[in-house]
């Protein structure tokens, strides 16, 4: 499958964290060292900004890696309609879930 075929995986149910872990292994093929399994997880626990389902993603870049109650994450994500946005949010000790947040920004 090429990269711009790719579509954004978000299905309503109770396993986040394993469809996370599991959508982070595909994503991880397509871009290395990105940090997939963190930005999958900020999205299902604060939702998915511009990535509605359907939405196809051409590139995903970890700008800054971010560190548990400290400095956020950031990752620009660029859209096949070559839209770019920005995802940037932090999580605490526990990971992203309840005390976690995530802000979307288009940027281009």
């Amino acid at each position: 499958m090429d990269i711009n075929d790719y579509p954004v995986i978000n299905l309503n149910s109770d396993d986040r964290w394993a469809r996370a872990y599991d959508n982070a292994a595909a994503w991880d093929k397509m871009w290395p060292e990105q940090d997939a399994w963190d930005f999958l997880t900020a999205c299902e626990y604060n939702g998915w900004g511009p990535l509605v389902e359907g939405t196809k993603v051409k590139n995903l870049t970890m700008v800054k890696q971010g560190e548990r109650d400290e400095d956020d994450w950031i990752w620009h994500v660029t859209l096949a309609d070559d839209t770019v946005w920005q995802a940037e949010g932090g999580c605490d000790y526990t990971g992203w879930d309840c005390q976690s947040n995530l802000t979307w920004t288009e940027i281009g």
